[in-house]
């Protein structure tokens, strides 16, 4: 289920990890996680929980989802 709450719609927050992969890409340079600040993190664990129930890590977009403190709701961030 996408949030209605703006600032943690898993829509938005995958519209914005796709332009950062993109520019990533532009940059030369090559992406493995995807860093989603802990409510927009749960709510994409709770989605994916039976792919993960099955062993399998969290991934979205071919990258693993880190839970990170660091970023403000609503933002992500490629590493």
């Amino acid at each position: 289920p996408i949030s209605p709450d703006p600032d943690r719609s898993v829509a938005r927050v995958l519209d914005e990890a796709v332009m950062e992969i993109l520019r990533a890409k532009a940059e030369g340079r090559v992406v493995s996680e995807l860093w989603l600040n802990p409510a927009v993190y749960a709510e994409v664990a709770r989605a994916k929980e039976r792919e993960v129930a099955r062993g399998n890590p969290l991934t979205l977009l071919d990258l693993e989802v880190v839970d990170s403190e660091m970023l403000e709701a609503g933002t992500v961030r490629v590493v």
